[in-house]
């Protein structure tokens, strides 16, 4: 089965709602290793996608991106 890294990152808020649950020791602790081996690479993805964007775009105060010209489309290319 191939899992996509927009995958990973889109289950990340599940399983923490999961790992929350009332869950028997076992089925826990399977939770809790699957869920920190899927956040280290859902945290490589959000700094890999950061240095994209920081490349192509212009930061807003609010934490969006600006984009001038055809650097959205490159950007957008480089993150697929």
């Amino acid at each position: 089965m191939v899992i996509e890294l927009r995958q990973i990152v889109l289950a990340i808020p599940s399983l923490g709602k999961l790992s929350s649950l009332d869950l028997s020791l076992k089925t826990a602790y399977r939770l809790k290793q699957i869920f920190a081996s899927l956040q280290k690479e859902a945290d490589f993805f959000s700094e890999q996608r950061r240095k994209i964007l920081d490349k192509y775009g212009i930061a807003n105060e609010d934490g969006s991106y600006r984009f001038e010209g055809d650097n959205e489309s490159l950007a957008q290319g480089e993150l697929e």
